[in-house]
């Protein structure tokens, strides 16, 4: 009777393994899959974060760029006319502004001669031409563009035919 029990009990080991070898091995294997799935997912996770990093800075910049848009729009024009004529006595033009407001006005004017900017701040008084020209440091010619700005007012830009 004991060796009947013995083989019974080595025929449920033997059964036991047989059944569980293959059944631990699926399990592994499940497992293995299973960690590399949560890798992949960790992953895209981590690409979805970056992501979304990148398309909030994206929108911040264009947020402010909208602003910047906004704020310039709302600005009211220059009361200046910007004008030009041929210099008397060189081949130059001669940029002429009038303010048309009831008080001076600051502008500053640039524009890039020759690869450098030259920049002015003149106030002009109201109803009144001002002249800039080479002789104050501004050889304007056919082509050339200055701007002009002042605090609270859209910017101008002038263009020489």
């Amino acid at each position: 009777m004991k060796s009947k029990i013995i083989n019974y009990v080595i025929g449920i080991l033997v059964g036991v393994i047989v059944a569980g070898l293959p059944l631990g091995l699926k399990i592994r294997e499940q497992n293995k899959v299973i960690k590399e799935k949560q890798e992949e997912i960790q992953k895209l996770q981590d690409e979805m974060s970056k992501a979304g990093e990148e398309l909030k800075k994206q929108l911040q910049y264009a947020g402010e760029q909208i602003k910047k848009q906004t704020d310039y729009l709302v600005q009211p024009d220059l009361p200046i006319r910007a004008t030009s004529r041929n210099a008397f006595t060189t081949g130059t033009k001669v940029l002429q502004l009038t303010n048309f407001s009831n008080s001076a006005i600051r502008v500053n004017v640039s524009c890039n001669f020759g690869g450098q900017t030259q920049l002015r701040a003149i106030d002009l008084p109201p109803n009144r031409i001002y002249e800039l020209g080479q002789r104050e440091g501004f050889p304007f010619k056919s082509g050339d563009s200055v701007t002009i700005e002042a605090t609270g007012y859209r910017k101008m830009i002038k263009n020489f035919p």
